[in-house]
């Protein structure tokens, strides 16, 4: 086999790897719904354990 023929295969290889390695699915437009589904939720208990802390340090009479 002549050097010309090795770096075709090489190539050919490589082209048809690449397809392989780039053939991972996007995720979902359901999942990506869910994880900002989530993520507003703990922002939002986030955002409320917050407001729980500043009541008690600037209103204790509240409690």
């Amino acid at each position: 086999m002549m050097v010309a023929d090795m770096n075709r295969l090489e190539q050919a290889a490589r082209v048809s790897m690449s397809g392989f390695q780039d053939a991972e699915a996007p995720p979902s437009p359901r999942s990506a719904r869910l994880s900002l589904r989530l993520g507003a939720v703990a922002l939002l208990a986030a955002l409320k354990q917050f407001q729980e802390k500043c009541e008690a340090v600037f209103h204790p009479e509240l409690r």
